[in-house]
């Protein structure tokens, strides 16, 4: 099998774009997603959640701290 270093494909746009994210330049792009881009489709999940907690058992964040509950979809709803 192939060292993963001998499959690495290198990008030199990816890699500068990269170089070029900062803080500020990230959040500001996550905020226009949140209130531009996906605002109506988040605003219509977050209304018609009845907190079942049935999708828990999807949610990476959950799932990666053991089942905490402050990381359950439920909760960051609420937190929102």
């Amino acid at each position: 099998m192939a060292d993963l270093v001998d499959m690495q494909i290198i990008d030199p746009g990816v890699d500068e774009n990269i170089a070029k994210l900062t803080p500020e330049r990230i959040e500001r792009t996550i905020n226009k997603v949140l209130t531009e881009e996906c605002a109506a489709r988040l605003e219509v999940y977050r209304q018609t959640c009845v907190r079942c907690g049935l999708c828990a058992e999807a949610c990476q964040s959950y799932v990666s701290r053991n089942g905490d509950p402050d990381y359950a979809p439920v909760a960051k709803v609420n937190d929102t």
